[in-house]
């Protein structure tokens, strides 16, 4: 606990720039010095007591940042790990990313949506998968694409749309469809056979998926009018 403050902001530093310099001072210099510093208050302040030390909301605000970067830090080497993949099995990046990545991704949630769900709290469970993806797609991805324009002035603009976010789109939108019709049809109950259906429904999904990846199943949309950027 101890070390986090100096190393994670270390490993951040390094994997963008370790030699960028302010007044002629390595960056990396200044956030090894700040971050001793802080590792060794953290140290003295806590080892000696077990009630809580001072500056708690401080400590805990602090705790979250490092453990942002901490989550940082490993996202980026499994991002890294991924487009080595792609590259040594000749597939794209999307498609581990449909795939792999996803199944990663969500398997804290699949883990205690699971826990919570077995506690009688199915009613949780289940907002709490809506409300993580529903997070995940628009603050997720909408925060990220806002600093990326903000910072480099990139558009995202396509000519077509890839097969594997075609065929994900259409996916999303049968299974919410089907889960529209049949859910109030049941009386509002998820039966045991409709789970069935729902996981039948992911497995064609995953297999067309990955069919269309090697040109089995060819599907391009093409968008009218626009350019790439």
């Amino acid at each position: 606990m101890a070390i986090s403050p100096t190393i994670a902001p270390v490993l951040i530093v390094v994997y963008f720039d370790a030699t960028v310099t302010i007044y002629d001072v390595p960056v990396i210099v200044l956030v090894l010095v700040v971050g001793l510093a802080l590792s060794l208050a953290t140290f003295f302040m806590t080892r000696h007591t077990n009630s809580p030390p001072a500056f708690t909301i401080g400590y805990t605000a602090f705790a979250a940042l490092v453990g942002s970067l901490w989550i940082y830090a490993l996202v980026t080497e499994i991002m890294t790990i991924l487009r080595a993949l792609a590259r040594v099995w000749g597939v794209s990046e999307v498609i581990l990313g449909l795939t792999l990545f996803a199944w990663g991704n969500s398997m804290v949630d699949l883990l205690t949506n699971t826990r919570v769900a077995k506690q009688g709290f199915k009613n949780m469970a289940v907002s709490a998968c809506l409300g993580a993806s529903t997070f995940t797609l628009l603050f997720g991805m909408g925060f990220s694409i806002a600093i990326t324009i903000v910072v480099t002035g990139a558009t995202y603009e396509h000519v077509s749309i890839p097969t594997p976010f075609a065929l994900s789109f259409i996916a999303v939108v049968l299974i919410l469809l089907s889960m529209m019709v049949a859910v109030p049809l049941q009386g509002f109950k998820i039966t045991q056979s409709f789970v069935i259906v729902l996981l039948g429904m992911y497995g064609v999904y995953t297999l067309v998926i990955i069919l269309s990846e090697f040109g089995i199943i060819p599907l391009t949309i093409t968008v009218p009018g626009s350019q790439c950027s």
